[in-house]
């Protein structure tokens, strides 16, 4: 199990080296719908750890959404409604599971989330993306089975500027579906794989839309689990 002062001193934007964060800068700025994709962010042990509890002993609940409703429907409304009308299905980390005993994996996954959820990483990504970006971040975590999926929409309201999302779902193929596609303002796509250990930033009023492609039925009974959520701006 990791400490909180060890996640403290591994999110710190002055361990970006000024070569790094200078391409990262100039790619994030230069494209019409900003990203970086960062590998191998968590320390190896820690995303294991966390990746661990989420696949083998986390609980969730399904959720399913409809278009042009807000938040979420029960599944027979989401069932009774046509295909086009459907917006996500998916599952969510039930929070209920806290009241109960937690193994050092859990505790693990709880540090991650809150040094996600912390001051320390919404300074690295202002430092890394040169936006102005307030401590208000939103985290949650989310898992995907055969034929979940999340059309495409848009992050905006909330004063949301930047998605992130961690991977942590190891020997995951591009063949099991769950990709992430970003599309930019000149209606271009960006596929990306949600490679294990794998932190996507993307700016959230700048991109025209993202989707989630469908979990295929050869993931077999492997979940994609991601950790994610919004950074703010300042904007009143």
């Amino acid at each position: 199990m990791f400490a909180m002062d060890t996640l403290r001193a591994w999110i710190q934007p002055q361990h970006l080296e000024m070569r790094m964060l200078r391409r990262y800068r100039a790619r994030y700025a230069s494209q019409s719908g900003p990203y970086v994709v960062l590998d191998e962010f968590v320390p190896e042990p820690l995303a294991q750890e966390a990746g661990r509890f989420l696949i083998e002993e986390a609980s969730y609940r399904a959720s399913f959404g409809l278009r042009e409703v807000k938040g979420e429907v029960s599944q027979e409304d989401w069932q009774d409604a046509d295909e086009e009308k459907r917006f996500f299905r998916f599952q969510v980390l039930d929070e209920k599971q806290w009241q109960d005993g937690l193994s050092p994996q859990a505790r693990s996954y709880l540090s991650l989330r809150a040094a996600f959820g912390g001051r320390r990483f919404a300074q690295y990504v202002a430092t890394l993306t040169g936006l102005t970006l307030v401590h208000e971040t939103e985290v949650g975590t989310h898992r995907m089975q055969s034929g979940d999926y999340l059309k495409e929409h848009r992050d905006l309201g909330n004063h949301r500027r930047v998605t992130f999302l961690l991977y942590l779902t190891p020997g995951w193929s591009e063949q099991f579906g769950g990709t992430l596609n970003l599309i930019d303002s000149d209606e271009v796509e960006t596929c990306i794989v949600p490679k294990f250990n794998r932190l996507v930033l993307f700016d959230a009023v700048a991109n025209q839309g993202h989707y989630v492609t469908p979990i295929q039925d050869s993931a077999g009974g492997q979940s994609r689990v991601s950790l994610g959520g919004w950074l703010h701006d300042g904007r009143d």
